[in-house]
């Protein structure tokens, strides 16, 4: 997982668990007042109902205007019944019921007279206790038919007006149902949702962009430097133009590429003096050892000429090895000198399988070649470092083949390209030192003991070549099975480079 994804999700995991204790905080407080807010205003329209009920009770006073007793006519119970059955339109109340003083039933919603016959002792307690005046007004939250409400009880009252004293003659019980205030609770969740969904997303936006330009995006592009330099592009620098610590970061890494450039620079300028002090002495060795075998100094018996002979083939070896040296030093600084012009390409194949013939018979190894296009027209490249690039490459595939293997070369065309392709059958990379293939003095650790000689210079001539065409050049295997490295080169001149400072 990217750096910039694991800062997004650790901010929006911190954001979203933030938000979701302050929303709690607000939708708590919220809800009470929705919920008492609910309740006030059924309270209100309560307050109303009761107020016209109580005119509609009939008083019997004595001579000096003392409050006996409270009475209803039939008529006023059927406008109490109406009154009950229109509260059934209310939302804030869904049921009322009517008692007199005996707690019976006069008129309720639905006309269930019994309804509350096998009511719970508690609930048959608070209706006492309003009515004999112990509590002015008795609240309980309950499930009444399956619903959740909240349960409140009012006395209805008769004052008189000239003692000042008042009496319960009556209740009025009203049923909240907990949905009128829980749809505006919800509703509020829902908006402090979508008020959190777009905070967080403007949040997240404005913080992965502050990170993007200040931390990610300078740390992708130290990346992508970095990786150009791990492959031996020592001339790359990264940009950094901030004061903080990544800014400094970046000066701290300009300053150590510049010192592997120096010291880069130090191995190859002692790697062209060595080379160049050695070639001299080891053309005087090889002159002489080849004036002895030839007898040109004289005659030698079989035993010393057999010597001779070694220490011919390992001057030999040493030669190579010093000019290898010396093209990689040329590589390097931009002088290898490549003649770059139109050459037929089908010659190049003859001379490559020509040179094939004893190294294969000598191995035991089969070499194939496969041309799936026919003729294919002149165009510009370095014929003699085309070659020696393709043939390192054959040669490789021959040496890491066992006896009785063998190396197919297959040639294609791909669009603009030629493509070639080597195949063997032999003992293959490991997976984890592919990337390290085409590095210099690189040697695969499974194929050492096969072939102890070997500077590990020649693959990355071979790249440094072909990049030098302006082509490609990739490395499949699989260890124990074997190695297909393809190789593509441009037919056009306007797909080469325009200098040779193409760095591998």
């Amino acid at each position: 997982m990217k750096l910039g994804t694991k800062i997004n999700l650790v901010l929006v995991a911190v954001v979203a668990v933030a938000l979701t204790g302050a929303f709690w905080v607000i939708i708590s407080i919220e809800g009470a007042n929705l919920k008492q807010q609910t309740v006030n205003d059924a309270t209100t329209l309560t307050n109303v109902l009761r107020i016209d009920i109580e005119r509609m009770f009939n008083q019997t006073t004595t001579q000096d205007g003392s409050l006996v007793s409270a009475a209803i006519t039939t008529d006023d119970i059927i406008v109490l019944q109406k009154i009950a059955d229109s509260i059934s339109d209310s939302n804030l109340i869904n049921h009322l019921d009517i008692f007199n003083s005996q707690l019976e039933i006069i008129a309720d919603t639905g006309g269930k007279k019994d309804e509350f016959t096998n009511d719970t002792p508690e609930y048959k307690q608070l209706r006492e206790d309003v009515l004999a005046g112990k509590k002015p007004v008795g609240d309980a939250e309950r499930v009444y038919d399956g619903v959740p409400i909240i349960m409140r009880v009012v006395p209805v009252t008769l004052r008189d007006e000239k003692t000042g004293t008042a009496k319960n003659i009556g209740l009025i019980e009203v049923h909240i149902p907990q949905s009128s205030y829980g749809t505006l609770i919800n509703a509020l969740k829902l908006r402090m949702l979508a008020v959190g969904i777009v905070f967080t997303a403007l949040l997240v936006v404005v913080l992965a962009i502050i990170l993007e330009r200040n931390v990610v995006g300078p740390l992708r592009r130290y990346s992508v430097v970095a990786r150009k330099i791990s492959s031996g592009d020592l001339d790359q620098r990264v940009e950094h133009s901030s004061n903080d610590e990544i800014g400094e970061f970046g000066a701290v890494f300009n300053t150590m590429v510049a010192n592997l450039h120096e010291l880069d620079k130090m191995k190859s300028d002692f790697i062209s003096v060595a080379a160049h002090q050695l070639r001299t002495p080891l053309a005087g060795v090889r002159w002489v050892l080849k004036l002895l075998l030839d007898g040109d100094l004289g005659s030698i018996s079989e035993e010393q000429k057999g010597m001779v002979e070694r220490g011919y083939e390992n001057s030999d070896r040493m030669s190579q090895l010093v000019d290898e040296l010396l093209n990689v030093s040329r590589i390097e600084n931009g002088k290898f000198g490549y003649k770059l012009e139109k050459n037929d390409f089908m010659k190049l194949l003859d001379t490559l399988m020509e040179n094939t013939v004893l190294q294969s018979k000598e191995r035991n190894v089969k070499v194939i070649l496969e041309n799936h296009v026919g003729t294919i027209a002149d165009f510009s490249f370095d014929a003699e470092k085309l070659l020696t690039a393709i043939q390192n490459v054959v040669d490789n595939a021959m040496k890491y083949t066992l006896p009785g293997g063998s190396v197919t070369i297959t040639i294609d065309k791909n669009g603009d390209y030629v493509e070639v392709k080597v195949s063997d059958t032999g003992v293959g990379i490991p997976k984890d030192e592919i990337p390290k293939l085409f590095s210099k003095f690189f040697r695969a650790a499974n194929v050492i003991h096969l072939q102890t000689e070997g500077s590990g210079l020649g693959l990355f001539i071979v790249k440094s070549i072909i990049l030098r065409h302006g082509g490609q050049i990739w490395v499949e295997s699989e260890e124990g099975k074997g190695t297909t490295i393809t190789i593509k080169i441009p037919v056009l001149d306007e797909l080469l480079p325009k200098d040779e400072s193409v760095l591998v």
